[in-house]
């Protein structure tokens, strides 16, 4: 009887073979490899901008661009609000509101309108 079990081979029960590492690994790999790829193109053309982006500018060199282009700037709107306060024996206080609108597209005669309190 023990010899019968022994030697019994079922349909129903199959072995499956194991897969072997690299069937595993290769896949892992080309998808971590297509991650990282798609990770650094949405970084370095700036489609996705976090504060952390290895790819961003540094800020000396963006003021340094509007430095440069801010002389372009042919029509600009402007509004302030300053506020000077000193807190000594006697109190003083200022404060200056402005606004105002300028236009240099014709430069023999400049346009500019606006506010002062």
């Amino acid at each position: 009887m023990k010899e019968e079990l022994l030697n019994y081979k079922s349909s129903e029960f199959s072995i499956q073979k194991e897969k072997s590492p690299k069937k595993i690994i290769i896949p892992i790999l080309v998808l971590v490899f297509l991650l990282l790829a798609g990770a650094t193109i949405v970084l370095a053309s700036r489609i996705w901008d976090p504060l952390w982006n290895p790819f961003r500018p540094k800020p000396e060199k963006v003021i340094e661009r509007m430095f440069q282009k801010v002389w372009q700037v042919k029509t600009f709107q402007d509004k302030s609000d300053i506020s000077l306060i000193c807190n000594s024996k006697n109190k003083f206080s200022l404060r200056l509101k402005t606004e105002g609108k300028y236009d240099f597209t014709q430069f023999e005669r400049p346009n500019h309108e606006g506010t002062f309190d």
